[in-house]
């Protein structure tokens, strides 16, 4: 059976590949400040660095990439303990970008995208063509992506509220994304304002505390917010209300 893919008649726009590159950055290495004439989206393969942009500074680490617009200052520099590792591409466009480009996107599905740029230095005749299709696949990404789906911290919310219950931790989130532990935690404090270690606690104690007004056993409660153990969720309890499950129940019963 025939299966026909119409696509949309939309005009797009046309890339013009300027610079490609890659490199594994040592301890501290910066550049800027500084101004680019064209368009630079940099994808950070491993480590962790810090890249300024319009007053704002943000920490970034692997899967993550940053945008460089024609002619904005900014200004980047690698980590002392563990330098990041990137490859970029710069490009001229003739009419507007498919997508509104934010400073900083998590995008892990780029890397391999990025790591076909990386080949293309053993292209000649075909480099700048081979070079246009690969910006149009990371353009293709981020347009299926969407906005909200490129947000590293969003997503880490999203897996708290549904995996909660399953006894998830931070590290399994990180490990999960393949996002750098103390990255992620910036990356979700920056946005929410708490660490995601207290979010998460935060979000299992009023889940507990809903359920015991419900009428719900004090195991149960501790089971369906992802404690195995009955006595280690009473001691959080106690913790984080100034008393035991079993007191928090009483006063709705």
């Amino acid at each position: 059976m025939q299966h026909n893919i119409f696509a949309p008649n939309i005009q797009m726009p046309k890339f013009k590949p300027i610079v490609a590159g890659y490199e594994d950055c040592k301890r501290g290495h910066s550049y800027g400040p500084a101004v680019r004439h064209q368009w630079l989206i940099h994808y950070v393969v491993s480590g962790i660095g810090y890249f300024k942009i319009r007053g704002k500074q943000y920490t970034l680490s692997g899967g993550s990439l940053f945008v460089i617009p024609p002619y904005v200052e900014i200004f980047y520099v690698a980590d002392e303990d563990e330098p990041w590792s990137y490859i970029w591409i710069g490009f001229d466009v003739e009419g507007e970008l498919p997508c509104k480009l934010e400073d900083t996107f998590y995008l892990p599905k780029a890397k391999a995208v990025f790591d076909a740029i990386k080949t293309s230095e053993t292209l000649t005749s075909s480099q700048a063509a081979f070079l246009t299709g690969r910006l149009w696949d990371l353009f293709a990404i981020l347009l299926e992506a969407g906005p909200q789906k490129n947000n590293l911290a969003e997503t880490i919310h999203d897996m708290i509220h549904s995996e909660y219950a399953y006894g998830i931790t931070i590290s399994e989130i990180a490990q999960a994304l393949n996002v750098n532990r103390s990255y992620l935690s910036v990356a979700f404090k920056e946005k929410y304002g708490v660490a995601p270690k207290q979010y998460l606690l935060e979000h299992r104690m009023k889940m507990a505390a809903s359920l015991l007004q419900r009428g719900n056993k004090v195991k149960v409660a501790a089971t369906s917010v992802g404690y195995a153990d009955a006595f280690v969720f009473s001691k959080a309890f106690k913790k984080y209300y100034g008393i035991s499950p079993a007191q928090y129940a009483k006063r709705y019963r």
